[in-house]
């Protein structure tokens, strides 16, 4: 009798369990999910600080690689001129993207020093922050730049070793510097910032991430009608529009160019 007696009290405190445990799971989960609001505008500043001297350092490494260079002449072979115009063009490119990396950081550090501890820097996490509409476009574009600027430094300072060394041994030292490239690349498709903002579908990698910038920059043009955005945008377009329909005549010779006939 006293065995059965203790079989059905704990019979009777494992059903209370049980529905005390199911009441209280839905209260746990909702309590966990609304952790706290902080204010992460020091650690956000330190993030765009952490991309912005390597950025002034890499557009300063960018320009005599870019144009301390020979303008191309009547008797280079056109695979040689072609060589000399994407060097100069890439350098171009390059320096530019990582000024405006710096520029981005800037804006950037000097908006969360001037707007901390308002409810603008307040989130759960510093990613959370980040994907603030005041402040994605600018981090979107820091590391998105950042990284260009790099991809065009390796790419300069392949064509740079591939007219110095000659064609036959400079194949080798284009491929090596394709292997760099994807590596560089692979690397960032590991990184924090291409898992929080350039996911899509098959995971996260560089490529999302850009496509993420640039449809975060024409959404932005578009809602809050910023001229300046606009032209640039529209002029990048041109800019590529021109360059495919003319790529052919990246190793021509213009009779005149420069003075000489």
């Amino acid at each position: 009798l006293w065995a059965l007696l203790g079989r059905k009290t704990r019979a009777r405190e494992l059903d209370i369990r049980m529905v005390l445990s199911a009441l209280t799971r839905p209260l746990l989960g909702r309590a966990a999910a609304a952790a706290p609001l902080a204010d992460f505008s020091h650690e956000a500043v330190n993030m765009f600080g952490n991309m912005r001297t390597p950025a002034a350092l890499v557009a300063g490494a960018c320009l005599p690689l870019g144009f301390a260079f020979a303008f191309t002449s009547k008797e280079d072979t056109p695979q040689l001129r072609a060589l000399k115009r994407a060097n100069t063009a890439l350098g171009f490119l390059a320096v530019n993207s990582e000024l405006l990396s710096v520029v981005f950081a800037t804006n950037a550090i000097n908006r969360l020093t001037d707007e901390a501890g308002s409810a603008t820097v307040m989130a759960t996490s510093l990613a959370g922050l980040l994907k603030h509409d005041a402040f994605q476009q600018f981090w979107l574009g820091v590391y998105t730049h950042f990284i260009l600027g790099i991809v065009g430094l390796v790419a300069m300072v392949g064509i740079r070793s591939w007219i110095a060394i000659g064609p036959r041994l400079g194949r080798p030292v284009l491929m090596l510097t394709g292997a760099i490239l994807l590596r560089l690349i692979a690397a960032c498709n590991r990184s924090v910032v291409v898992e929080d903002f350039g996911s899509g579908p098959g995971g996260s990698n560089f490529v999302y991430l850009v496509a993420r910038y640039v449809a975060v920059t024409v959404g932005a043009t578009w809602r809050h009608r910023r001229l300046f955005d606009g032209l640039s945008l529209a002029l990048l377009a041109a800019a590529l529009v021109t360059f495919a329909r003319r790529w052919e005549d990246l190793g021509e010779w213009d009779e005149g160019y420069l003075g000489v006939e």
